[in-house]
This record gives structure tokens, sequence and C-alpha cells, in this order.
């Protein structure tokens, strides 16, 4: 929405709905979609930049950190995801579903899952 006049700016409909919050990203913003994809649009268009699935359905939002976007997954992973392209560099296998989107905070990504853990992981200074 215009901040000025309260008219929408964009909008754009996303195969199987929105998982989680939306997170800006610079120019991008990054969702996540209960049908199993995580997209990325261009901030002032809404135009599609690019679209991954990681082959198993999402249920929570996602962080971005650095270059990376964090998302958990319905199969006990977290994925880390270059915002540039989409491409998936990483994924963590969990003792359960992620619950809710991670979170950062001090230098630690922060996974809370459906088996009553809450996971601290030290930020990896580079991903593959």
């Amino acid at each position: 929405l215009s901040g000025r006049s309260g008219r929408t700016l964009w909008s754009r409909s996303l195969s199987g709905g929105i998982a989680g919050p939306a997170v800006v990203a610079g120019e991008r913003i990054v969702v996540t979609t209960l049908r199993g994809t995580m997209e990325a649009l261009d901030r002032t268009t809404g135009s599609p930049l690019w679209r991954t699935s990681p082959g198993t359905p999402m249920n929570s939002g996602g962080v971005v950190t650095g270059e990376f976007f964090f998302a958990g997954t319905l199969t006990k992973e977290l994925l880390a995801v270059r915002v540039a392209d989409g491409e998936i560099t990483w994924r963590l296998p969990l003792d359960g579903r992620v619950k809710s989107g991670p979170a950062v905070a001090g230098g630690k990504l922060l996974i809370a899952t459906d088996a009553q853990t809450l996971i601290a992981l030290e930020m990896p200074r580079r991903l593959p």
C-alpha cells in the first residue's frame, strides 16, 4: 500500500496460499507457500524473480540474514536458500517440524520445533 494515498501498489496471487509472513531482503520479498515453494518477488513491482521447491510442504515463514533465507519444512528440515537466485544451498535435519519461522538474535539462528525443542545454531560464516 502507498503510505500517502492508501492505494494498492501491486498484488500477486501465489499458488497454494502463503505459509508465513513475507520477509523483505533488500529489493526482494521472499515468501513460503503451503504448497511447498519459496518465492521471491520484486519489492517495487511484485514481479516474480525466482521460485524454488524443496520437495516438501512448508508451514511457516522464514528469516533473512546476510545473503540467505532460512525456513523450516514439515519434513523436519531447516533450509538455507540463497536470496539472489533461490538455490537451496544447505539442509539441516531437525528433531521435529518447525513450528514458526526461525529468528536471529545475538548471532544465533533460533528454531522451535514441534518436538518441544528450541535449537540455537551459530550463524554459519559461509555456506556452500
